[in-house]
C-alpha cells in the first residue's frame, strides 16, 4: 500500500485522501488505541459501510438524473416571450357543454345516423336499436302498472261499505228516536263510517299518486324510446335522439351495426364545440393576481404560430388540496371563441396572462 493511501486517523487526513470519513468516535478511540486489534477491526467495518454507501450514491446517480431527463423531456417548455412578471399556466381544452347519450335499455343497433364531428341539433336522429323481447315485456309493464286497477278495485268496495254503513246509520238513528235503539249503537255506527271515509281518502291520494307516476313514467318512456308509445302497441325499435345542439364528439367502440349494447351503456357523446373551455390549476401566489374576466393569450402545442385570446369565466376561491401541509392550487377556467371549429377537446397548451398590477378579488 503507497503512503498517499494508507490508513488515516485523523478526519482531515481523510477527506484530502479523497477517500470515505471516517467517524469521528472511530478515528478518536484509533488515536488512542493505535495497536489494539478491535481498533482495527472498528475502522475496517466503518470503511466498509462508507464505501458501500458510496458505491450505491455512484450506481443510483445516473438512474436519477436520467429520470429527471425522461421527466424534462416530456414536458414542453412555456413559451418564453413575454415579460418576466407575466402568469403562465399549463392547460387542456374542454367542451362548454357536454351529455352522453346513454342506452336506457338492452337493444341491438340497427343502423347509424351520424358520424363524429358532425352537428347535430337537440332532438336529431342518432341511432336506431332493436328491442329484445325481454325488453318489450318491461316496456309493457310499465305502459300497464298493475297497482292502479287494484286500487280502484278496492276503492270501489269501499264505497260499497259506505252505502252499507249509511243504510244502517239510517235505520239506526229512526230506531233511537223511537226509542228502540240505544244511542251507543248509533254512535259505533257514526265511528265506523267515519273510519270508512278516512280510508277512503287515503285510497283516493293513493291512486291520484300512481296516476300521476304512471303519467311521468310514460314521458320517461318517450324520451328513452325516442318516439310516442302506448299501452296496447309496444314499439319493436327504439332510437336514441341528441340531447342538445352541438356536435358528435365520441361514439363509443362497440357501437356499429348488429352490435348488442347493454343498458347504461354511453352509447355517444354530444357536445358544443363553441366556445371552448380551457381548464388548469394555478398556484395560490399568481391565484390572488387573476381576477374573473381577465383576458390571456392561449397557445397550443398542436398549432404552434397560432394565438387564441381567451376569458376567465371560473376561477375557484376553494383549493383543490385543503391540507394545511400542502401547496394551494385553484381550479380556473378559460373560455376561447372557436367559430371555425379548429380547436377540439383534448387539445393542450399555455395561458399567459401579461402583467397587471393588484390584486384579484
Amino acid at each position: 500500500m503507497t503512503p498517499s493511501c494508507r490508513v488515516k486517523t485523523n478526519l482531515s487526513e481523510a477527506v484530502s485522501c479523497g477517500l470515505p470519513q471516517v467517524p469521528g468516535e472511530v478515528a478518536s478511540n484509533l488515536g488512542k488505541k493505535r495497536g489494539s486489534p478491535c481498533a482495527f477491526l472498528s475502522v475496517a467495518a466503518a470503511f466498509a459501510v462508507s464505501l458501500v454507501f458510496w458505491a450505491l450514491l455512484i450506481l443510483q446517480g445516473p438512474v436519477v438524473t436520467h429520470a429527471w431527463a425522461l421527466e424534462a423531456q416530456q414536458t414542453q417548455s412555456p413559451p418564453s416571450q413575454g415579460k418576466p412578471d407575466d402568469i403562465i399556466v399549463q392547460g387542456k381544452l374542454f367542451c362548454s357543454l357536454k351529455r352522453n347519450v346513454i342506452m336506457p335499455f338492452r337493444g341491438i343497433v340497427s343502423s347509424m345516423q351520424v358520424q363524429p364531428g358532425q352537428r347535430v341539433k337537440e332532438g336529431d336522429l342518432l341511432l336506431r336499436y332493436r328491442l329484445p323481447p325481454d325488453m318489450m315485456q318491461l316496456i309493457r309493464r310499465r305502459l300497464e302498472p298493475p297497482q292502479i286497477p287494484d286500487l280502484q278495485a278496492r276503492l270501489t268496495e269501499l264505497d260499497r261499505s259506505i252505502t252499507t254503513i249509511d243504510t244502517k246509520l239510517k235505520e239506526a238513528r229512526k230506531l233511537a228516536e223511537a226509542s228502540m235503539a240505544s244511542p251507543q249503537s248509533v254512535e259505533n255506527l257514526e265511528q265506523e263510517r267515519q273510519f270508512l271515509l278516512k280510508n277512503r281518502a287515503a285510497l283516493q291520494e293513493r291512486i291520484a299518486l300512481e296516476r300521476t307516476i304512471a303519467k311521468d313514467d310514460l314521458a320517461l318512456l318517450k324520451e328513452q324510446l325516442g318516439k310516442q308509445v302506448k299501452s296496447d302497441a309496444v314499439p319493436q325499435e327504439a332510437s336514441l335522439v341528441s340531447p342538445i345542439s352541438g356536435h358528435v364528439i365520441g361514439i363509443h367502440t362497440e357501437v356499429r351495426e348488429g352490435a348488442e349494447l347493454g343498458p347504461g351503456t354511453p352509447a355517444l357523446v354530444v357536445g358544443v364545440l363553441d366556445p371552448m373551455l380551457m381548464k388548469t390549476q394555478i398556484h395560490e401566489f399568481e391565484a390572488v393576481k387573476i381576477r374573473s374576466g381577465e383576458k390571456a393569450e392561449v397557445t397550443l402545442e398542436s398549432m404552434p404560430g397560432r394565438t387564441f385570446e381567451a376569458t376567465v369565466t371560473r376561477l375557484s376561491w376553494a383549493p383543490i388540496t385543503p391540507g394545511v401541509d400542502q401547496p394551494s392550487y385553484y381550479e380556473i377556467e378559460l373560455s376561447l371563441p372557436n367559430p371555425d371549429l379548429s380547436l377540439r377537446e383534448g387539445l393542450k397548451g399555455f395561458a399567459r396572462f401579461h402583467s397587471h398590477g393588484g390584486e384579484g378579488g
